[in-house]
């Protein structure tokens, strides 16, 4: 449980300084991975809408059961 803590109390460090980073650009969460979803498609970093959207939905899907993990866990 002790290293399940630390690991949240990262996660929200690490949170803190993204989303200033993504301010200091105009990003938000979500434009951040439509942009990095983009680039890890590779050269010529480009991909059709409904590409982007199958692997956002990925992604946001695994964003999500984070998520979920930490609020069950934030609750004990």
């Amino acid at each position: 449980m002790e290293v399940i803590g630390r690991i949240l109390q990262l996660s929200q460090y690490l949170s803190r300084g993204m989303g200033k980073t993504f301010s200091a650009h105009g990003l938000n969460g979500a434009k951040f991975d439509v942009l990095a979803t983009i680039r890890r498609s590779g050269a010529p970093y480009g991909l059709s809408p409904n590409d982007l959207i199958n692997l956002l939905k990925l992604v946001l899907s695994n964003v999500y059961q984070i998520r979920k993990m930490q609020e069950v866990l934030s609750r004990r």
